[in-house]
């Protein structure tokens, strides 16, 4: 699992741009994930973020899934190398 921190940083190499962040509490994070809700009833704010999402985002919870793996003869990618290839910019595409 990675951290927060190690996310952006993942983001950041994929994207091949910094990402500027700003502390925020989690209770905090999910108040603002609320008014993104209440908002985006009556403005098209987009779906990328609400309350759920804030929710998920800051009560992620490690958990064990090695004898699933080991009974499908399974390995995770890392998830940092996940998330660059996820955003990495490919020729051709829309930035």
């Amino acid at each position: 699992m990675l951290s927060f921190d190690e996310m952006i940083n993942a983001l950041e190499a994929g994207c091949g741009r910094h990402i500027k962040r700003i502390p925020v509490s989690s209770s905090i994070f999910r108040a603002i994930g609320k008014m993104a809700d209440v908002t985006g009833a009556v403005l098209p704010l987009g779906a990328g973020f609400s309350f759920e999402a804030a929710q998920l985002l800051t009560s992620a919870t490690p958990t064990d899934d090695s004898r699933t793996l080991a009974e499908f003869g399974m390995t995770w990618r890392s998830p940092r190398d996940a998330i660059i290839a996820t955003f990495a910019h490919r020729d051709g595409d829309e930035t």
